[in-house]
């Protein structure tokens, strides 16, 4: 697996603001590794897509210009947005794992109502 910025936030699962600062001291602890990275941007801030304590994926914005595009309110908004995106992700994955069930359990009542209907010829 790659071990990118991206990576980091799933494997955290906190909202991470990285400046090429703070992305040199990741990659120095080993916790990114540079080529995976590519350009730094000024300021990157990736917001983990939670479903409980599970990460589905991640929301990341970045300036290539401004050092403080993002704040901290700005964090807790995305995050707001974030864990609104990860509940409706989830609500469509089980809603289409019902649908794809529902062939099943209707065929499932139509044997049953079959078997209802044709003697099995046990005495």
């Amino acid at each position: 697996l790659a071990r990118g910025l991206t990576e980091y936030v799933l494997l955290t699962g906190h909202t991470q603001i990285i400046t090429p600062a703070r992305g040199l001291e990741l990659a120095a602890a080993g916790e990114v590794e540079l080529d995976t990275v590519g350009v730094f941007a000024r300021l990157w801030m990736g917001v983990p897509l939670l479903v409980g304590e599970r990460p589905i994926g991640m929301l990341a914005v970045q300036s290539y210009t401004n050092d403080n595009a993002y704040t901290d309110a700005d964090a807790e908004l995305i995050g707001f947005v974030a864990t609104q995106l990860a509940s409706s992700l989830q609500r469509r994955r089980e809603t289409a794992e019902r649908a794809a069930r529902r062939p099943v359990l209707s065929d499932l009542v139509a044997l049953a109502e079959c078997r209802r209907r044709i003697p099995l010829g046990v005495s």
